[in-house]
């Protein structure tokens, strides 16, 4: 395992149960936090054989109850299936566009009892295909799940402060003053005691957003990749650190890892996930590379022919969220990159080596 310490996040995740928060939802929280410190080093086969089940588990429901899985598959296309890489053999490929034309056929006519639907996660590709999905709670759950994962793995630390800078959501507030809160996030999403945290709107000026945070002078920041170059272009050297910087939205490449090293003395934690499927992979906690979080999605990485990409190669981006029934995607073709690889660190969680931007497929 190439000096890496197995039970990092094991050690952290246990340092947290004193500021573990009252409540049964903050406790379950918690207690599944604890299973995925488990999971992420499940035996290959063991993953493969979960996997099977709840992709056979989905198949059926949607066959059942979507009218677009009904006319494309058959009822018992994978049902005698032995192995997750023949199930998903026997399964076509769905593309954007039939995504984006399904319409509502890709809808659920019914959903099983207790479960809700959430609304419609909506995202457009580079190439201006936009895609609408409806959303169940539970594939909701999952996001929130792996968004805590995400925060553990970067091997926060809850106490200190968080700066968010963003044009939308929860708490993403107007006005270049910013605001102000007492946690991270809500309770049930971090079930832990957090400092405070210190929310921007991205649509302010990059010049206002930088000396709102030399302002505010938080340990993390959390932010778009396009953000983190500008602010590295008006920032004199040493006048702002960060312990950690939490990406999203667009590809990390190793120039602004570097960047971010050198100009904020900060590390780079990612992420990579789409609106429609939620959580595609996160950064391992040891390395750069990125681990499929297996335990709700299935995620494969395939070459012209169809057949899953060999170490080094960048392959087409297949996803299966396994646990959204509202509006089911199996065998979804993103219309992004990826390389195939593996990491030093042990986990058995599927590996991209790193997420290829478009113009490499192109050029």
């Amino acid at each position: 395992m190439s000096g890496f310490v197995r039970d990092r996040v094991k050690l952290l995740v246990d340092n947290l149960w004193p500021s573990l928060l009252p409540g049964d939802q903050q406790l379950d929280a918690y207690k599944l936090q604890k299973v995925l410190v488990d999971s992420q080093w499940l035996e290959r086969h063991e993953m493969d054989e979960y996997q099977l089940e709840h992709l056979k588990n989905l198949v059926g429901f949607a066959v059942r109850e979507v009218p677009f899985w009904r006319s494309r598959l058959a009822p018992d296309v994978i049902a005698d299936a032995t192995s997750l890489a023949d199930a998903l053999a026997r399964l076509p490929i769905l593309s954007r566009e039939e995504v984006r034309d399904a319409g509502d056929a890709l809808r659920a006519e019914r959903l099983p009892q207790g479960e809700v639907l959430a609304g419609t996660m909506t995202s457009t590709n580079a190439s201006g295909v936009t895609v609408h999905v409806a959303t169940a709670e539970l594939g909701l759950k999952w996001r929130r799940i792996f968004d805590l994962r995400r925060l553990l793995w970067a091997g926060v630390d809850f106490d200190q402060s968080i700066a968010v800078i963003q044009s939308s959501g929860p708490g993403a507030e107007e006005g270049p003053s910013g605001s102000r809160y007492e946690r991270w996030k809500d309770a049930s999403d971090i079930p832990f005691r957090t400092g405070p945290s210190f929310r921007l709107s991205a649509r302010e000026s990059v010049d206002e957003q930088w000396n709102w945070l030399k302002r505010v002078t938080p340990t993390y920041l959390y932010a778009g990749t396009s953000l983190i170059r500008d602010y590295a272009q008006i920032a004199r050297d040493g006048e702002l650190k960060f312990e950690t910087i939490l990406t999203r939205d667009e590809v990390v490449d190793d120039a602004l890892r570097t960047l971010a090293s050198a100009k904020f003395k900060a590390r780079v934690h990612d992420r990579y996930t789409s609106a429609e499927t939620g959580y595609l992979a996160i950064q391992c906690p040891d390395t750069n590379a990125y681990h499929v979080p297996s335990e709700a999605i299935i995620v494969e990485v395939l070459n012209d022919e169809g057949r899953p990409c060999r170490d080094g190669e960048i392959g087409r981006v297949v996803a299966t969220p396994l646990f959204n029934l509202a509006g089911p995607l199996i065998r979804y073709e993103i219309g992004d990159f990826a390389e195939a690889g593996t990491c030093d660190c042990g986990r058995s969680l599927p590996t991209l080596k790193r997420i290829a931007p478009r113009r490499e497929m192109l050029a």
